[in-house]
């Protein structure tokens, strides 16, 4: 990787050529001398500085496998995404065009090669990966004038249905948290109460805990490494149950759950060891630990929690996401037909004066004041409507 540090008002880079041989130099800017760098490194010329914004004949000798060792490299990515992009270049981008020169990479050659990845049934979320991927590194190609196009830009994928989600009912996630081994039953709870995800629970430190209010504003990956935000920056206060809260004040350690080893929690391997056998033998095989989150924002909003705390509560950056969760508990809709048929009776059964058409009627409709007391809660500022047999239509204000 090349060098660049600033000397006597100027920008000096050093750089390793593929043969071994070294090279340096001096520009005006930053920018133009990490380009040289990068140029330096691929076996480029970097005797004028007119080579570095504008197309050279030789641009056709780099590689996409020589010119994607250098990209990833000079990259500014956290260590999760370096390895993400890394795992995408190695088993698509490079297999599919590592031997042809950047250069070469036309917008039918990126269509075919999604058609193609969509056709031997890759997923919509691998596609994405692979269009994202291929579209920053021949973006950043464009400032390092190794292409005059970016082949991916506007390059599109199939669009795949969205997975059902699964709801847990809370019977049966009382019975599957029967089926999880002793020492992993609060950091069960603490995701099935917090709807945090899995990243954000094992990154918890006690120092996060204010009361009966946890503070989310980290994530942990596989491999340990944490990163000072969550998926959508979206650091968050979560209010918990003074039970929760006290017995996650006892847990000292940092962070807060960690493996029986003493490692931290990894999601592959207690999905395998844990928590797959658990939910086979509470009879819900299937069910995925993130499964957890969703049936969090389901409970709350079945419950009749607002749309827009339960969307803060799970750090959710568009309220549209949030409300997918709105009545998907099984028999929801049975529920609200037969809370609004409780409310039309009671109410109606009490004092209630109903005028005929001769009497109250306003431009064809029947006026239904409810005078009796009425409990809202379920139906907060909701009206209820039915039609009259004459087809006038009927109406009660809450």
């Amino acid at each position: 990787m090349a060098s660049v540090r600033e000397r006597g008002g100027r920008w000096q880079v050093r750089w390793r050529g593929p043969d071994g041989t070294s090279g340096s130099a001096t520009c005006d800017t930053r920018k133009a001398a990490a380009g040289i760098g990068k140029r330096g490194e691929l076996g480029l010329p970097v005797d004028e500085p007119t080579v570095l914004w504008q197309p050279v004949t030789r641009q056709g000798e780099i590689t996409v496998r020589g010119y994607a060792k250098t990209w990833l490299a000079t990259k500014q990515l956290v260590p999760v995404s370096r390895r993400n992009y890394a795992c995408v270049l190695r088993a698509h981008v490079l297999t599919r065009f590592g031997t042809r020169a950047v250069a070469s990479i036309t917008a039918l050659d990126v269509r075919t090669f999604l058609r193609e990845l969509d056709d031997a049934g890759a997923s919509g979320v691998v596609q994405r990966q692979v269009r994202a991927v291929g579209s920053s590194m021949w973006a950043d190609g464009l400032d390092d004038a190794v292409v005059t196009v970016n082949p991916w830009r506007g390059a599109r994928i199939s669009a795949t249905p969205p997975r059902e989600m699964r709801i847990l009912t809370p019977g049966e996630y009382r019975r599957l948290l029967e089926e999880i081994p002793g020492e992993y039953k609060l950091f069960v709870r603490t995701l099935a109460e917090t709807g945090a995800r899995f990243g954000e629970a094992i990154a918890l430190e006690p120092g996060d805990l204010r009361g009966n209010v946890l503070s989310i504003s980290k994530t942990m990956d596989e491999r340990g490494y944490v990163k000072n935000s969550t998926k959508n920056r979206s650091n968050r206060r979560v209010a918990i149950s003074p039970e929760l809260a006290g017995e996650l004040r006892e847990l000292q350690g940092e962070p807060m759950f960690a493996s029986a080893t003493g490692t931290p929690i990894r999601n592959s391997d207690f999905a395998r060891k844990t928590w797959r056998p658990a939910a086979r033998r509470a009879g819900l095989a299937g069910t995925r630990i993130h499964d957890l989150r969703h049936s969090h924002a389901s409970w709350l909003l079945n419950g009749g929690a607002d749309l827009a705390v339960v969307r803060d509560r799970l750090g959710h950056s568009n309220i549209t996401v949030t409300s997918r969760y709105l009545h998907t508990l099984p028999g929801a809709g049975d529920q609200a037909l037969a809370a609004l048929d409780s409310m039309l009776h009671s109410s109606l059964s009490g004092r209630t004066r109903h005028e005929g058409p001769g009497r109250g009627c306003r431009r064809g409709r029947i006026q239904l004041r409810i005078t009796g007391p009425c409990v809202v809660d379920r139906f907060s500022a909701a009206s209820l409507s039915s039609t009259c047999s004459n087809g006038e239509e009927s109406r009660g204000s809450m």
